[in-house]
């Protein structure tokens, strides 16, 4: 299949607005988990599947920590070099590692220790914010507006709260996630049109958001953080992305001038409202 996106340097900025759900306007909606709904992959689903599942693992880590999430983790882990392989992560093995070295980290600490550095670093009057407003300091408006469309255009809804909060690195890994679902879909069942629109979004998407501030989140937590679970964790989620971004082609660390936190008086948006805000509604 021809690589649909424009280079670099000839795409515009993403526009949310243009995009169409894979499927069409008026498709159904409804609750689905990337590993079960997708059909018997084709030479592209299962690397597409297993990235999707490796953002949803990270993705839970970062929400406030729980005897589930610690459980959850520990689950991950034992099969990290398996999941890391399967999504094509360079160098498997390290991100295993890491991965395995949070889980027992987190246990040994306790879950309390957990949530409490968690409140430390992410609360209000963040010490390392987990939102990517907390890094790009251009118009917020215009990149929380720029969020909520793709949501909407591909049926995702954030609950509660967190509707307030579309930035937050939560809701940006699990809308990743159900994006490569749908294109994981959409080829494994031939549909080279809705493949498409679902790629160029994912591309949008990844080199205009995620990509704009993950890496630089990595290494303030590095930074910033005391437990171990962090640390590693902060390294996962570095070495995930950087493998993920040279598979895809998308902009990464190389040339890209990462984002520094800068003091801000504060915002109706500084607190954190995790804990797996993205609810996928997809065909």
């Amino acid at each position: 299949m021809p690589d649909p996106r424009p280079s670099a340097a000839s795409r515009p900025r993403a526009s949310a607005s243009s995009l169409r759900p894979a499927g069409g306007p008026n498709q159904s909606e409804r609750s689905v988990e990337p590993h079960q709904t997708a059909p018997g992959p084709a030479a592209t689903g299962l690397p597409l599947l297993a990235q999707a599942d490796l953002f949803l693992a990270l993705a839970r880590a970062f929400a406030p920590p729980s005897e589930d999430g610690l459980r959850a983790l520990e689950e991950v882990a034992a099969l990290g070099q398996e999941l890391a392989a399967a999504a094509g992560v360079t160098d498997p093995a390290e991100l295993a590692q890491d991965l395995a070295a949070a889980a027992a980290a987190a246990r040994r600490d306790g879950v309390a220790a957990w949530q409490g550095e968690h409140e430390r670093l992410f609360a209000c009057n963040v010490l390392c914010p987990i939102h990517e407003t907390g890094y790009i300091r251009r118009d917020k408006g215009h990149i929380l507006a720029d969020l909520a469309g793709f949501y909407r255009a591909f049926g995702v809804a954030l609950r509660g709260e967190a509707a307030e909060r579309q930035d937050h690195l939560v809701a940006e890994l699990e809308f990743a996630a159900a994006l490569l679902v749908l294109l994981a879909r959409a080829e494994a069942e031939g549909r080279g049109e809705d493949a498409l629109v679902t790629r160029d979004a994912l591309c949008k998407f990844c080199d205009d958001h995620l990509g704009e501030w993950v890496l630089g989140f990595a290494r303030r937590l590095e930074d910033t953080c005391r437990l171990e679970v962090h640390a590693r964790l902060a390294r996962a989620l570095a070495h995930a992305w950087a493998s993920f971004a040279r598979a895809h082609g998308y902009d990464d660390a190389p040339g890209r001038r990462l984002p520094v936190v800068e003091d801000d008086p504060g915002t109706p948006y500084e607190c954190d409202m995790g804990g797996g805000p993205c609810e996928e509604e997809l065909a």
